[in-house]
């Protein structure tokens, strides 16, 4: 039998959609055996490793050491956001610094919020994105000074979704 020939960016694309099917999937399968708020918990929490998880890998990957700036960190998230989450258009994300150790997250299009939208989900779903950048920031050597808030989808809500984040300052 021989190989399919799919060309690798397609190859890469179904792989994540079918990555994205498995994770809406498995959170369906936990909120409806054990509730929204169990499965929220979970998938924040799960979130946070594989972010750690990631950062190591994606560094190890880009030949890098661990993040020692906020541009150094910034570019590890642009570089993450493109080769381990999506592409545009699925998701439009900015960072920008504000100073030497924080800076802005924006967010214009989200697939998570599309996808929460279409399940019927979106006023009980808790935005877990900001959590697994926490765990990029971990897994890169730079730990943020606090833990992202839990709250609903910004988006779903009709708000804009725009966090500040901060390094944790060394002593």
């Amino acid at each position: 039998m021989s190989k399919p020939a799919i060309p690798a960016d397609e190859r890469e694309a179904l792989l994540r959609r079918c990555w994205y099917t498995h994770d809406a999937l498995w959170f369906r399968a936990v909120s409806d055996a054990f509730g929204i708020e169990v499965a929220n918990r979970l998938n924040r929490e799960i979130l946070r490793h594989q972010g750690r998880v990631e950062a190591h890998r994606l560094l190890r990957a880009l030949d890098r050491g661990p993040a020692q700036s906020i541009d150094d960190m910034i570019e590890l998230l642009n570089d993450g956001c493109s080769a381990i989450l999506t592409t545009p258009p699925d998701i439009e994300v900015r960072f920008v610094p504000l100073d030497d150790r924080a800076y802005e997250v924006s967010v214009e299009r989200c697939f998570i919020h599309e996808r929460i939208v279409r399940a019927g989900v979106a006023d009980r779903y808790e935005c877990a994105a900001f959590d697994r950048f926490y765990g990029w920031h971990f897994g890169a050597g730079m730990p943020l000074a606090a833990e992202p808030a839990t709250e609903p989808c910004r988006k779903a809500q009709g708000e804009p979704c725009v966090r500040r984040l901060a390094i944790l300052k060394e002593d």
